[in-house]
C-alpha cells in the first residue's frame, strides 16, 4: 500500500518539522507532495491541497499541513496496519493542541483534515475557500462512501497550533 502525502505550505519554518517527520518513517512506501500556495490563496491551503492531489500516485492521500507532523516513526505503519480491509477512507485519532481529537461519526467541526486518510479516488480536495472545507469534505465523504475508524490506534499526527493560532 502507497500513501500520498500531501502538504500545503506557505513556506513557515515549521515546514522542516513536517518533512523530517516523514522522512523518519519505518514505513517506506509513501511520496511526499509539498505544494507551495503561490501566489498566496488565501484559502486556508485548500489550493494546494487540491493540485497536490492532482499529482499524487498513492493508493490513499494524507493531509499534512505544514504546521503538522507524524506523532513517531511508526505513525504511517500504524495506519497501514489498521486499513488492511482498504475501506474507502477512514479516521484516526490525533494529538490536537495538546489533547486526544476523535470523533466518531466524523463531519464538519467534528473531523480535521489530520484525522482522514483518503482512498486516493476519491480524495480530491475540493478547491473552496472555506476555512471548514475539511469538515465540508468529510460530510460529502460520510454521505458517499462507508469509512471505517479506529478510535484505539494511537493518534498519528501532532497539531500544536492551527491556521488562526488556536
Amino acid at each position: 500500500m502507497r500513501f500520498s502525502i500531501i502538504t500545503p505550505t506557505i513556506e513557515r519554518p515549521s515546514l522542516d518539522r513536517c518533512r523530517e517527520s516523514v522522512q523518519t518513517q519505518t514505513y517506506t512506501d509513501w511520496e511526499h507532495i509539498v505544494m507551495v500556495d503561490l501566489p498566496r490563496t488565501n484559502n486556508y491551503g485548500n489550493s494546494p491541497r487540491h493540485n497536490g492531489w492532482t499529482r499524487a500516485s498513492g493508493d490513499y492521500c494524507i493531509y499534512l499541513d505544514d504546521d503538522n507532523y507524524f506523532a513517531d516513526a511508526t505513525a504511517l505503519q500504524r495506519v497501514a496496519d489498521a486499513l488492511v480491509s482498504r475501506p474507502d477512507w477512514a479516521i484516526f485519532p490525533i494529538m490536537r493542541h495538546g489533547l486526544w481529537f476523535f470523533n466518531d461519526p466524523p463531519g464538519n467541526c467534528r473531523t480535521d483534515t489530520a484525522n482522514m486518510v483518503i482512498r486516493h479516488d476519491i480524495a480530491q480536495w475540493p478547491d473552496g475557500p472555506e476555512y471548514t472545507m475539511d469538515g465540508l469534505f468529510c460530510d460529502l465523504l460520510k454521505s458517499m462512501y462507508p469509512y471505517a475508524a479506529f478510535p484505539k490506534v494511537a493518534p498519528i499526527i501532532v497539531m500544536e497550533t492551527s491556521g488562526r493560532g488556536q
